[in-house]
C-alpha cells in the first residue's frame, strides 16, 4: 500500500499545478515509502484524520481514495479479528480450566460419598457396590462417560 501511495503522491506532484503548501504536505505524507508507511500507520491509529490524508492526494483521485478505503477496511478487519481471537482464546482457556476443576470437585465428592467405611481408601468392593448410585452417575457424566 505504501508503494502505491508514494507513486500516487509523486504523480500528483508532477501532474498538478498546486500551491507549494499542498506540495509540501504531499511530500511530507506520501513523498517517500517511509513517509507513506507513517501516514498509513497514523491513519490507522488516529494520529491523522483519514480525510486530510486522502484530500492531499487530490480530491478527484478516485483510485487513490478507493485504495485508501480498501486499506483502512482491510486493516480494521485484521485488527478486529486479532482482538476477537485473543478474547475467544482467553474465554476458551477459562472454560477448559473451569471444566477440569469441576471434574476434580465432582470426583472428590463422589468418591467421598461411596467410601463406605470413611477411611479415605476406596476399595474395589466399595466402588463396585456404588456403580449405579447418583454419585457415580454424576462422576461419569462429568468425565464424559455415558452408560
Amino acid at each position: 500500500f505504501a508503494l502505491f501511495f508514494t507513486d500516487q503522491g509523486t504523480e500528483f506532484l508532477q501532474s498538478a499545478e498546486v500551491e507549494s503548501e499542498v506540495k509540501d504536505k504531499v511530500r511530507a505524507e506520501w513523498g517517500s515509502i517511509g513517509s507513506a508507511i507513517q501516514s498509513l500507520f497514523m491513519a490507522m491509529t488516529g494520529g491523522e484524520d483519514w480525510r486530510i490524508l486522502i484530500e492531499n492526494l487530490g480530491q478527484d483521485n478516485l483510485l487513490s481514495t478507493l485504495v485508501f478505503y480498501v486499506y483502512i477496511t482491510f486493516s480494521v478487519m485484521v485488527m478486529l479479528n486479532l482482538v476477537t481471537g485473543v478474547f475467544v482464546e482467553g474465554a476458551a482457556r477459562i472454560i477448559r480450566e473451569d471444566k477440569e476443576s469441576e471434574v476434580i470437585r465432582t470426583a472428590v465428592s463422589s468418591f467421598h460419598e461411596i467410601d463406605a467405611d470413611l477411611n479415605g481408601v476406596l476399595t474395589i468392593g466399595e466402588f463396585a457396590a456404588h456403580l449405579q448410585t447418583p454419585a457415580m452417575e454424576r462422576y461419569c457424566e462429568a468425565v464424559g462417560i455415558h452408560a
